[in-house]
């Protein structure tokens, strides 16, 4: 495919998603399968736009606000518990499957709770009214806990990422709370024990991006290990910055935004492995397409 077709697809992709009409997803399969035997770009957008215009609208009439009531259950964080001036919260998926916000009080016991971690709530529910950001998220409640109590360990595909970002956190340990909280934040994008101050301060200068996991951690990444990575083959040093680049996604959780950073990095990597002349459109366009 051609740039100018990755954009035009990034562009159906976004049109698909916004239209609310359902669309069986075997059209779009069958797109797919025509679009690689006849080897026919246009097909294969043709294809994005019926899948997204299926996807999309299946997600929509499946999201049901809870309504307002008591809760006594099981349920999983989905986030780290994130400190705030009038309690903390964080996002888990109940035992029934619905994804919920959390909110605590202030609370001591949170500080050995993250993502992962199994829990078992006990609390008042009101549904999601007016938020379109928790609806994205596909948050359907917002739970005031007022009671909880954790409920094992978490599940083993999450543990090396845990394991991962507590070697990093370590590496503050040494810290001020400040310096350990931009450190954690500039590294791997955990800025949430950053005080107001330091808040303010970063929003002031327009720097708050930085605090984002994005493009600008990647490279930071990959400039670590350039000075091993050059002692390697071509085909070696492909394969080992794509192994970076997952050690870094598994550190940050698989971020939205590290994905797509990661997928411009791994594109741009074969590129000079394969010897390959592309244009900064190209990853461009396929980290675009990561975001829709």
């Amino acid at each position: 495919m051609s740039e100018t077709q990755l954009f035009a697809m990034v562009v159906v992709i976004w049109l698909g998603a916004t239209i609310d009409q359902p669309v069986p997803g075997a059209i779009g399969v069958a797109l797919v399968v025509a679009a690689f035997i006849v080897r026919r770009p246009i097909l294969l957008i043709a294809a994005a736009f019926v899948l997204s215009l299926g996807v999309s609208a299946r997600a929509d009439r499946a999201y049901h606000p809870m309504t307002a009531g008591s809760i006594d259950t099981l349920a999983r964080l989905t986030t780290d518990p994130e400190p705030g001036s009038f309690g903390s919260t964080a996002e888990a998926k109940l035992a029934s499957g619905e994804r919920v916000r959390l909110s605590f009080s202030l609370d001591s016991r949170l500080s050995g709770l993250e993502a992962g971690d199994p829990i078992h709530v006990t609390g008042s529910v009101r549904p999601v009214t007016d938020a379109p950001w928790l609806r994205v998220r596909h948050l359907v409640g917002i739970v005031t806990v007022e009671e909880f109590g954790r409920r094992g360990d978490s599940p083993w595909w999450m543990r090396p990422s845990s394991v991962l970002r507590s070697w990093v956190a370590g590496g503050a340990s040494t810290l001020a709370p400040d310096d350990a909280a931009l450190y954690t934040g500039l590294v791997i994008g955990d800025d949430r024990f950053q005080s107001q101050a330091q808040q303010v301060l970063f929003r002031v200068g327009g720097l708050t991006h930085l605090l984002a996991v994005s493009g600008q951690n990647v490279a930071f990444a990959l400039a670590v290990v350039a000075p091993l990575l050059g002692r390697l083959g071509v085909r070696g040093r492909l394969v080992a910055t794509v192994g970076v680049l997952i050690v870094f996604s598994m550190a940050t959780r698989f971020e939205p935004s590290v994905m797509r950073a990661t997928t411009t990095a791994a594109i741009a990597a074969w590129s000079v492995a394969s010897g390959t002349k592309a244009s900064g459109y190209g990853p461009c366009a396929w980290q675009c397409l990561v975001w829709c």
